[in-house]
């Protein structure tokens, strides 16, 4: 809530003037429509939007227990489906982008050794053909 606009326009209802909503706009760097609601409303301005129930409220603990578990948020989907979930994927995958954020967050400690004391190797199980072609080509 602006309190410089709402002490302006409680001046102006005092002395019974009804303001000019464009120039108090410019007067205080805001949209006309922002003075005519404080203009308009008794007492104090405040917007407080109505708190709508997810469709996720139901699953929530389904979905970190499967998240937990390492399943990807598509199997996820398909798995609360079967449970009776009316929602979109999107959803999911936004809630399990946040769950996984936070794992991660936990998860990552770093420290450092000397060196040669410790040695990483990363093992390919199978390597794809079109990524050989891309080599041998070379």
């Amino acid at each position: 809530m602006r309190k410089d606009i709402f002490e302006a326009v409680e001046r102006m209802k005092k002395e019974g003037i009804r303001p000019n909503y464009s120039e108090l706009a410019r007067r205080y760097n805001c949209e006309y429509r922002t003075v005519k609601k404080y203009y308009t409303s008794e007492g104090t301005v405040s917007i407080q939007k109505k708190k709508q129930p997810s469709k996720l409220d139901g699953y929530r603990e389904i979905i970190k227990e499967k998240v937990e578990a390492g399943a990807p948020a598509t199997e996820i989907c398909k798995f609360i489906k079967k449970k009776g979930y009316l929602g979109q994927y999107s959803i999911v995958k936004v809630y399990v982008r946040e769950l996984k954020g936070e794992m991660r967050k936990k998860a990552t400690i770093r420290f450092e050794t000397n060196p040669g004391l410790q040695a990483q190797v990363d093992w390919k199980e199978r390597i794809d053909k079109v990524f050989c072609m891309y080599i041998f080509l070379r």
